[in-house]
């Protein structure tokens, strides 16, 4: 009995290392299908065998001075960004400054037009005292040329119509007359 447990329990053993193998044999070919199934650049399948060593190098030194390039053009434009940052900065604090000037400016000319305009009252308010009606000078004038305007129309049609009074008197004179005067040139 003690050889057949022997026997079994190596023939267990033996499937039990079978069966690991196949898990194994199984796994490699799920692998290897996975490996076939990616589709790979011809630079990664070189690089993979290793074959071509030259090739990987020469194409790691590419590589490098590409990037060393990138840093120096992306060093360049930051420089280039900087200035114009700074250049930028600079016309900000002008235009600030300028701005405070104007302002600043616009202030005491708003006080000189405030000024101007309380002179400007102040005389109007003086003149309207000195006139009586508080009517200005010229608006007098205006007003007397306008009434003699008036004054030569109102007589110009009085004329006019003393003409057609006249006019009317003398036709009906000729009229009442002119039988007498007709009578007596007959005697």
């Amino acid at each position: 009995m003690g050889l057949n447990m022997n026997i079994e329990f190596d023939k267990k053993k033996l499937e039990h290392k079978m069966l690991l193998l196949d898990w194994e044999l199984n796994d490699l070919n799920i692998k290897t299908k996975e490996v076939h199934n990616l589709k790979l650049r011809k630079e990664m399948q070189v690089a993979l065998t290793k074959k071509d060593q030259d090739h990987n190098q020469a194409e790691l030194l590419k590589l490098s001075k590409q990037s060393q390039l990138l840093k120096e053009a992306t060093e360049k434009r930051i420089e280039i960004y900087r200035k114009k940052e700074e250049k930028v900065k600079r016309e900000i604090e002008y235009l600030q400054r300028e701005n405070q000037q104007l302002s600043t400016q616009g202030h005491a000319l708003g006080l000189t037009v405030k000024q101007r305009t309380d002179i400007a009252d102040m005389m109007n308010r003086k003149n309207n005292e000195n006139n009586t009606n508080g009517e200005t000078d010229t608006y007098k004038k205006f007003k007397e040329i306008s009434q003699n305007k008036r004054l030569f129309e109102l007589a110009k049609k009085q004329t006019e119509e003393i003409e057609l009074l006249r006019e009317e008197l003398n036709r009906l004179k000729a009229k009442t007359f002119a039988n007498f005067t007709n009578q007596t040139s007959r005697f």
